[in-house]
């Protein structure tokens, strides 16, 4: 499995895509049984979406949606055709970063709220997050008003301040006074 897994993550290197997807197919119908299949085609994915972040450094912005639509491809399929598993989460979570990179704010949403209500302490103030910034991306791009944004921003914020991370409550009073709704 991870020696088929290593030539997929060839093929992606070298931009034979057909044959990576193919590998793809391979793994899943061969090694279904096996635990790890997961984390291997998750592995795949990251392949992808390291060539997305490489395009989007290099100004190439168009290339790297691209890629990320190729990482939603792989990730999806961890999903939808392999048991559940901890990397299921792990999928969930990291598509709706990619959902997110797209401008498909609404989409990132969806996923992060599966993710937070099927697995609730997985990045569970980063998920939550997450929602905030799609929020307030999809207020700035004027599909939601400011204050539906602020409302959506608040409620994300009450759930950050009850999480034990202290990171979760700097992030929650830094989005409170990027809105101007800190109570403090």
């Amino acid at each position: 499995m991870w020696a088929k897994m290593d030539m997929a993550k060839t093929d992606i290197a070298l931009g034979n895509y057909a044959a990576a997807d193919k590998t793809v197919d391979i793994l899943i119908a061969d090694f279904s049984d096996q635990p790890e299949l997961p984390t291997a085609i998750f592995i795949l994915g990251e392949q992808y979406y390291n060539k997305a972040l490489s395009k989007e450094r290099q100004g190439d912005s168009e290339q790297g949606k691209e890629y990320y639509r190729k990482t939603l491809c792989v990730w999806e399929r961890i999903i939808t055709e392999l048991p559940p598993s901890a990397m299921t989460a792990q999928a969930y979570y990291s598509m709706a970063g990619c959902y997110e990179s797209l401008g498909e704010y609404e989409k990132a949403i969806e996923y992060c709220e599966t993710v937070a209500n099927t697995w609730p302490n997985f990045n569970a103030w980063r998920v939550q997050f997450m929602i905030a910034r799609c929020y307030e991306d999809l207020e700035k791009s004027g599909r939601i008003g400011a204050t539906h944004a602020a409302a959506e921003i608040r409620q994300v914020c009450e759930k950050l301040a009850d999480d034990p991370d202290p990171q979760a409550t700097k992030a929650a009073r830094g989005l409170l006074n990027r809105w101007g709704l800190n109570t403090n």
